[in-house]
């Protein structure tokens, strides 16, 4: 696993996404992200790491940042349009992110680190960000 710490872009995956996702930054690439997490019953990877980027991007959105972002990123929230958010996408990212907690490779692999719960509880915590 390509991390170094338990917030969501301390990976190398999630850098990865954040890449694709400047190029386009559109609200049906977020959709696309996540949508492609939650089709199966269990994620593989990258779509854990990828979905939980967009959620997190989607908080941001929400003025409900958990933790700082990337500097790129943040611009990227300040120029992005709409600038409301559909509570359908909102809620995707919620269903994202508690599959990812509940039924993923990110969080067997997570569950192998001594950082599981430090992990498990940053994710719980977007979630409430999601609301």
């Amino acid at each position: 696993m390509g991390a170094w710490g338990t917030k969501t872009f301390d990976s190398d995956d999630t850098l990865d996404w954040m890449g694709e996702f400047l190029e386009a930054p559109t609200l049906g690439f977020l959709n696309e992200t996540l949508s492609s997490a939650v089709e199966d019953d269990y994620i593989v990877e990258p779509y854990g790491s990828s979905a939980l980027a967009a959620a997190e991007f989607i908080a941001a959105l929400l003025g409900k940042t958990n933790g700082p972002l990337p500097e790129e990123l943040t611009e990227a929230v300040t120029r992005f349009k709409p600038k409301k958010v559909n509570e359908n996408v909102v809620a995707l990212a919620s269903k994202a992110v508690n599959k990812i907690l509940e039924n993923s490779e990110l969080k067997e692999l997570w569950e192998e680190s001594d950082d599981y719960t430090e992990w498990s509880s940053n994710l719980q915590e977007l979630v409430t960000k999601l609301v």
